[in-house]
């Protein structure tokens, strides 16, 4: 029975997995409208997108480790200023479901860019 009982759960499993991929393939394919954010949360929702890391609250805490270790001498808090919600958007449906970000690059590409607004 084991023999039989394997292919049908590797069948659901299978079907599960095409549905999950066309949710998300569809979300993401809508081209979606996002509202300001912080810069962490746009780098986390690109790594989530690409499936890099699983979800968004693990993706903004590697975003800071990853700011941590290559910019020592900067403060998160600092770069960690808002992105206007259409440059958000440009960037996030611009990057897409990449295969791979690197985030140090990423973090220094967003530094000085247009349409984020300093912090308090």
């Amino acid at each position: 029975m084991k023999q039989g009982g394997a292919p049908v759960r590797n069948e659901q499993q299978a079907r599960r997995l095409a549905v999950l991929r066309s949710a998300t393939a569809q979300r993401l394919g809508s081209k979606q409208t996002y509202a300001t954010m912080r810069k962490s949360a746009l780098n986390a929702t690109c790594l989530t997108h690409s499936a890099m890391v699983p979800d968004v609250d693990a993706s903004e805490a590697a975003v800071r480790q990853v700011f941590e270790e290559n910019f020592p001498c900067e403060r998160f808090e600092n770069w960690n200023s808002l992105v206007i919600g259409s440059v958000a958007t440009a960037i996030i449906n611009g990057v897409g479901r990449a295969a791979r970000i690197h985030v140090d690059l990423f973090i220094a590409d967003l530094w000085d860019s247009p349409g984020s607004e300093t912090m308090e």
